[in-house]
């Protein structure tokens, strides 16, 4: 699967909500939802990252989209 990733132009952040525009395969239209990044590796979101929106059945890796825009950066943390 060729995948298509634009992050944010300021790099991406650890533990951070991001409004994106996704796609999960090139039949799938174009949608938005929330993706939280994660840990990083090689300042890229690793492990324990999450696309949700809520028609989803499931949340779903960045693994697994053919193609994800980062909108922005949401003000918004876990504590």
């Amino acid at each position: 699967m060729t995948q298509t990733i634009i992050g944010p132009k300021e790099g991406w952040k650890e533990e951070t909500f991001y409004l994106v525009k996704v796609k999960f395969n090139q039949q799938n239209p174009t949608h938005k939802a929330l993706f939280y990044s994660g840990f990083l590796t090689n300042n890229f979101p690793g492990n324990y990252n999450s696309i949700y929106n809520p028609s989803y059945e499931a949340n779903f890796p960045i693994s697994e989209v053919s193609f994800l825009k980062v909108l922005k950066e949401l003000d918004f943390k876990l504590e």
